[in-house]
């Protein structure tokens, strides 16, 4: 896989390496959100030794991906939140994800990358949590987050890579050349300016881009780029 992946790249740009299903991600996909979720207050035994075995394969997956691939950044995926809150308690969360998670970044670091975490939602109640066990960069770091307060927190112990309301209207597929630039604007001058910060546009679904999406993307990426320009960023 790596040598077909790779055969292009010529190193001259930051490598990420994108690791999808993380324990919790894993856990619903195997059983259901509703069987999940219930499993996590009446299982937490089952649940961490699930989670346990699930972190020393995305261990052994790492050391691989260092091996084989030698990126810059490993992209650990885990949706533990959803548009307005965490899926579980914050207290659960560090009772029965957080340890193995903690195992998985540290392995990460020792394996010689960048820990990039990526959480969809709002899950700013756990960010302390995700800085003390090493993450580095927050992605896609959505806008229903407090990303002013967090920079302020952090500074450049965490990068904030996002911060594109994809929740909003310019998350919109059919959104309008003028809401797309307001948003791009919108991101410079309130996120931009605080450093350690990384734009991402997302409209519509970026896994599966069509030409019109691209060109929506590619309008935000403009005005952000043409707004950071004018702060003298």
């Amino acid at each position: 896989m790596a040598e077909i992946e790779l055969k292009d790249y010529d190193g001259t740009k930051v490598l990420t390496y994108f690791c999808e299903q993380g324990l919790f991600d894993r856990l619903t996909q195997l059983m259901g959100f509703e069987n999940a979720l219930m499993s996590l207050l009446l299982e937490p035994e089952e649940c961490t030794e699930f989670f346990e075995r699930m972190a020393d394969y995305k261990i052994q997956i790492i050391q691989l991906v260092a091996k084989y691939y030698h990126p810059d950044v490993f992209l650990y995926s885990d949706d533990i939140a959803k548009a307005d809150s965490l899926f579980m308690s914050p207290d659960t969360y560090r009772e029965l994800i957080k340890p193995n998670q903690a195992r998985i970044i540290h392995a990460i670091i020792d394996n010689g990358m960048i820990p990039e975490q990526h959480t969809c939602g709002k899950c700013e109640a756990v960010i302390d949590d995700y800085v003390e066990i090493g993450i580095q960069s927050f992605f896609p770091a959505q806008a229903s987050n407090n990303i002013v307060g967090i920079q302020k927190k952090y500074g450049d112990r965490l990068i904030i890579n996002g911060g594109f309301d994809s929740q909003g209207p310019a998350g919109l597929p059919n959104a309008d050349e003028q809401t797309l630039r307001e948003e791009g604007r919108r991101t410079a001058r309130e996120y931009a300016v605080n450093g350690s910060y990384m734009f991402i546009p997302m409209v519509g679904d970026i896994m599966f881009s069509t030409p019109e999406q691209q060109r929506a993307m590619g309008i935000v990426s403009e005005e952000f780029r043409r707004e950071c320009r004018k702060l003298g960023l």
